[in-house]
């Protein structure tokens, strides 16, 4: 029987490879290897055994161009086939990306809805008639910084009786969670890091290696699907032992209180899981041109070092870096040691002996499951966050806790959140026109040279310096994540590339060497590091489709006019021909 099925499976491997229809669904498959084989526990390595011995399936993927930096453009197959589930958006993107789809058309009842997306929370009216964008009550760099956490005010807000704690919890739930990942964020982070760092002996950082490569070749949605399906892998793993906070764009941290050899063990058994699942030809993503798969495994970094969680996030990132230096797929200490590889056969025995029994048990589940399993999506709240806050009665109550949910904590800029609930209303009343994508030149290089927190502060003064010098002005700055930035531009913005020529100028006039050199800002050598701004601009042009498709693809084109700026030298500012 368990003969015949394998040859079953083959066949059906085989017509997969052929690129003709597959007959047999995923699912079917498993139950007919699961017949085989068995359904329980001690039967589940032999079961993934069989279906990895299978010959991989080629999946081709069209990535619809997306943005690069912009998260949601949708995956889309050429057949029928397992796959991961596209990036996960909020209810009010996923239904907008729905007409990217080749041969749809934009849905008038969809388009309608849509349409009220840019009211903000705190309009008189709810409905058509107030439509519009109008800003928050003062430009960023006006307001003053939150003088308390978002789970004070919130808890202070439900003692007195302004919020009831339904809503109360709704709101911190969705404030301190990862719409892509569905772990904590950078915002959790912020308040809960010390917190964080007196619970927990050892910190862990890692990223995702080769991740660049698949943004630029396959596009960001796949890169966004190799972000959501790490983290779950991670998450799995590590389970209640320890916290998982995405603290930016590409990089994670874990606290764990484990040390010493059942940290390395840890740190190892993460690695091999993701490179089991990721890498190789169980990755759930192939190009479609050379028909071979694309890899992902991490890099991760230990420290168990005292001190403040500065210092403790320092060391795991300069430990990671040592990872990644040797080629990625490796882990290291703070002692610069890189671990020694192991495979995932030889960690079931070496956590065993370590006394990580429930490791080992989480870690073979792992193994077990099919490379290209489908897997649910992380539970989350996908209210529109305007929704909620219109629960909120109190109006200084919803507008403090609003600059949480649309305020980027760093720059103080408008994010990405608010950018998904009020692009409709934007083009709709014709305050995008235009878009510009920047870049502050070499920045990872700068990364590198400060560490994480010391070029924040750049991140923090270019974030300033644009709403600034934005006020007043038809243009709405974005601080969309990391180091992305863009400007959505009006039509009362006559000359374009004087503003962005600008911009440029007031960029290496106040971010320069001198004002670096000033505010203690310099490379290891002392040397004061030049920090230069590069600006891609596009045309907006609507044409029926739904407003979100309308911006990533005035943003993908905006990019490529931003590497024809790199590739000229940088610090300069590259229009869209006509």
């Amino acid at each position: 029987m368990i003969l015949r099925t394998a040859l079953k499976g083959c066949m059906l491997a085989a017509v997969i490879q052929t690129g003709t229809a597959w007959p047999v669904s995923a699912g079917r498959l498993q139950t007919l290897g699961s017949r085989a084989v068995g359904r329980s526990p001690s039967a589940a390595p032999l079961r993934s055994a069989m279906i990895s011995a299978l010959p991989a399936p080629r999946l081709r993927f069209k990535v619809a161009p997306p943005a690069p930096g912009l998260k949601g453009a949708r995956v889309l197959a050429d057949q029928a086939a397992p796959q991961l589930p596209a990036a996960p958006l909020h209810a009010q993107a996923a239904s907008a990306l729905e007409t990217m789809a080749p041969g749809k058309t934009s849905d008038p009842a969809g388009e309608q809805d849509r349409a009220q997306a840019g009211r903000m929370f705190d309009n008189p009216g709810r409905g058509a008639d107030s439509a519009g964008v109008p800003s928050l009550t003062a430009p960023p760099f006006e307001r003053e910084r939150q003088p308390e956490s978002l789970k004070s005010l919130i808890g202070r807000a439900m003692q007195d009786g302004r919020l009831d704690s339904k809503t109360g919890e709704e709101l911190k739930r969705a404030a301190y969670t990862d719409s892509l990942t569905g772990v904590r964020n950078r915002l959790y982070f912020n308040e809960q890091g010390q917190s964080l760092a007196a619970q927990y002996r050892t910190i862990l950082a890692f990223k995702l290696d080769w991740l660049k490569e698949i943004n630029d070749t396959q596009g960001h949605a796949v890169g966004d699907q190799y972000l959501a399906e790490t983290a779950r892998i991670v998450s799995r793993l590590l389970a209640a032992d320890g916290a998982l906070v995405r603290r930016g764009p590409t990089s994670f941290s874990i606290f764990t209180n484990l040390s010493g050899r059942e940290a390395e063990l840890l740190a190892e058994t993460l690695r091999a899981a993701v490179s089991f699942r990721l890498a190789g030809r169980r990755s759930p993503v192939y190009d479609a041109r050379t028909r071979r798969p694309v890899r992902s495994t991490i890099q991760l970094g230990i420290a168990e070092v005292p001190g403040a969680l500065a210092q403790r996030l320092t060391a795991a990132e300069r430990s990671r870096q040592t990872a990644k230096d040797a080629g990625g797929d490796r882990a290291a200490d703070d002692r610069g040691r890189l671990l020694e590889r192991r495979s995932p056969w030889r960690l079931r025995l070496e956590l065993q002996a370590a006394g990580l029994g429930y490791l080992r048990r989480r870690l073979e589940l792992e193994l077990s499951r099919r490379p290209l399993d489908e897997i649910a999506a992380p539970i989350r709240n996908t209210a529109r966050v305007s929704d909620m806050l219109h629960q909120v009665q109190d109006r200084n109550l919803r507008r403090a806790v609003a600059d949480y949910f649309f305020r980027n904590a760093l720059s103080g800029l408008f994010n990405r959140t608010w950018l998904d609930e009020h692009i409709a209303g934007l083009l709709a009343a014709g305050r995008a026109q235009r878009y510009a994508a920047l870049d502050l030149d070499k920045f990872g290089e700068i990364n590198r040279a400060l560490g994480e927190a010391r070029a924040d502060r750049i991140i923090a003064r270019f974030g300033a310096l644009l709403g600034e010098a934005m006020a007043g002005r038809d243009v709405v700055a974005l601080h969309l994540s990391g180091e992305e930035f863009c400007l959505l531009i009006g039509p009362g913005e006559k000359d374009v590339r004087a503003l962005l020529d600008g911009l440029r100028q007031k960029v290496q006039d106040e971010l320069g060497a001198r004002a670096l050199r000033d505010d203690g800002v310099a490379g290891p050598d002392g040397r004061p590091l030049r920090v230069t701004l590069s600006i891609g601009e596009a045309r907006v042009e609507p044409r029926g489709a739904s407003p979100l498709a309308v911006f990533l693809e005035a943003g993908e084109r905006a990019e490529r006019a931003l590497s024809a700026a790199k590739a000229q030298g940088r610090n300069r500012v590259i229009l869209e021909q006509p």
